[in-house]
């Protein structure tokens, strides 16, 4: 009969792969390759595989595990986008961070964050010490879960937030460079762009209201006065950008001259939406994005984008909250990460 008490590392070994492998097929995590998948689940299966929170939780240990939350909710389409594609390297770099550090990471992917069920789930997960500590990505500034864990005293890890006052200890908190909207809008001005539109993203998120209140303030600096018509609501995600745009342009005679996007995604979906028109980008029109994604420098044309460094930002959030288990902090930490201009072809002087 197969051994009971095999641990992780030991499937890793027997499978020829890495802790976070394992990890990854058991979160169900996506970029694992389908033989490599079956082969860790077959052992799994083979000894009966499960990991022993019970036990962990009788004997009042640490369960080295972290709660990795992801707000996910395809709204408009059934379509992979690029926010889709970004949260699934998230998902897999925080498991691979924390396998790193001797960490599992079970992750939840949340649709309905105002659903009663996810939230309940959300609370079970702590409340039954199956995780040491939760990290929360893509959800609204203020969301009830996280407050009460915080409250309660659960090691928090948060990507983009910001509530005033709040300056807990064990809330650990990660955000984007509050300049990045503002330098995009300096950028085209120093283009020669007075005609700028933008396409803001999800008010509910910090970084949604972060962006549109830096493209103001950019705006105002500069004696612009923006047209509301030119100010498009788009969520973070491309098909409802692109679905914008294409209203924008069916009942607006007076076209920018340059089209500034709160992330890539909707930047896309602009693209497509005025190809579809018949604009040219960047000689009718210019775009530019913010994040920089993977599939900005192969775009055609190649979008000209803000890079933030996603990757660090995980392994700054990760690593510190995997710290803040080991020894809680007695004060709060705060991080945020700069972004760069990387210039393509989808903007020009004018």
């Amino acid at each position: 009969m197969a051994d009971k008490r095999i641990n992780s590392h030991e499937i890793a070994r027997i499978a020829g792969v890495s802790r976070s492998t394992v990890s990854r097929v058991i979160n169900n995590i996506n970029n694992v390759k389908p033989d490599t998948r079956e082969r860790v689940l077959q052992i799994i299966k083979d000894y009966d595989y499960s990991p022993d929170f019970s036990a962990q939780m009788l004997a009042g240990k640490p369960s080295n595990t972290i709660g990795l939350f992801v707000s996910s909710n395809r709204m408009f389409s059934n379509k992979i986008s690029v926010e889709d594609l970004l949260m699934d390297f998230m998902l897999a770099r925080v498991i691979e961070i924390a396998s790193e550090h001797d960490y599992f990471v079970l992750s939840r992917i949340i649709g309905d964050v105002n659903d009663i069920s996810n939230q309940t789930k959300i609370r079970e997960m702590f409340t039954q010490r199956r995780i040491d500590a939760g990290i929360f990505i893509g959800f609204p500034n203020f969301y009830s879960s996280i407050e009460e864990m915080v409250a309660s005293g659960y090691v928090i890890g948060v990507l983009d937030q910001n509530i005033p006052g709040r300056n807990e200890p064990n809330r650990i908190v990660v955000n984007f460079d509050d300049d990045t909207m503002e330098n995009a809008v300096n950028y085209l001005y120093g283009l020669g762009h007075r005609k700028i539109a933008t396409i803001m993203g999800d008010p509910r998120r910090f970084n949604g209201q972060q962006k549109e209140q830096a493209f103001f303030r950019a705006m105002k600096k500069l004696g612009i006065v923006p047209k509301k018509e030119w100010i498009i609501r788009g969520n973070f995600n491309r098909y409802l950008a692109k679905l914008e745009i294409e209203k924008f342009l069916s009942r607006n005679k007076e076209m920018p001259t340059a089209i500034l996007c709160a992330n890539d995604d909707m930047a896309f979906g602009a693209m497509k939406a005025l190809e579809s028109f018949n604009i040219k980008i960047p000689d009718d029109v210019s775009v530019v994005g913010i994040d920089d994604s993977f599939l900005s420098r192969y775009y055609k044309p190649a979008l000209t984008s803000f890079r933030v460094d996603f990757d660090d930002m995980l392994r700054i959030l990760t690593e510190n909250v995997i710290d803040c288990i080991q020894k809680p902090f007695t004060e709060p930490h705060r991080f945020t990460i700069s972004s760069e201009l990387i210039a393509r072809e989808s903007s020009r002087k004018i």
